[in-house]
């Protein structure tokens, strides 16, 4: 999972990402991302 989290915020570039976007995009709560982090 923490490998797909880093994709997405790589894959953004230079943009923002959210842990909202976050969450919505991998299914999981913003609690699991921050675990995963």
């Amino acid at each position: 999972m923490r490998d797909k989290i880093i994709k997405v915020i790589l894959d953004s570039g230079e943009d923002f990402v959210s842990g909202e976007e976050l969450s919505k995009q991998l299914g999981i709560s913003r609690t699991a991302i921050w675990k995963h982090i």
